[in-house]
């Protein structure tokens, strides 16, 4: 009958820590969930292999030794972890087996730049793409869509938000031809510019 015999977090303990896999003499097989951004090195009597993280691994055991060591190998940085738990389930010889082996658990996914992002260029360059494709979008936390949106074919929107609700702070210009010059309609000033 399966059995866990282990569950630990890997960044809360020791480096290098041990577990019993109480399998009688040492022999079946061994299945470690490794929900954890921890990859570690097992070592089992001479035989010596890896876990990577966010993944469950199947072991056979034959080597007649009990007790597994581990330590940790390597430790992914990501942002806010969802969970840090390796869990140890042991089989005899002979019982079903839950899966096919490697199994990835994807509860982390990066999110790239999840931090503040800067960034400067002497230019920005958008040549041979259809007219209206996005060459600049932000959207704020909470926005329900983007307050600033810049395309190829010179259309800006730079909409204020307020409180969920987005306003337009600069509204769109009402141009007039005078002449050779070409006017624009200031709205904030009441007046005509060129």
């Amino acid at each position: 009958m399966p059995q866990i015999v282990a569950q630990y977090n890997p960044n809360a303990i020791g480096s290098q820590q041990s577990f019993s896999t109480n399998l009688p003499n040492g022999h079946g097989r061994m299945v470690i969930w490794n929900a954890s951004n921890v990859a570690q090195t097992l070592q089992n009597g001479a035989y010596i292999d890896f876990c990577p993280a966010w993944t469950g691994m199947l072991y056979h055991l034959d080597q007649g030794e009990v007790t597994v060591k581990w330590a940790v190998h390597s430790t992914l940085i990501s942002n806010g972890n969802p969970i840090s738990l390796v869990t140890v389930v042991t089989y005899n010889d002979g019982e079903p087996m839950p899966a096919n082996f490697p199994v990835p658990l994807q509860y982390q996914t990066n999110i790239g730049n999840a931090g503040a992002v800067s960034s400067s260029t002497s230019n920005l360059i958008n040549d041979g793409n259809v007219a209206g494709t996005q060459m600049i979008e932000s959207t704020p936390t909470g926005a329900g869509s983007s307050t600033i949106n810049v395309q190829n074919d010179g259309t800006i929107n730079i909409l204020g938000d307020q409180s969920g609700t987005l306003t337009t702070p600069f509204p769109p210009c009402q141009q007039q031809q005078r002449g050779r010059r070409r006017y624009c309609w200031a709205m904030r000033t009441g007046a005509w510019k060129y």
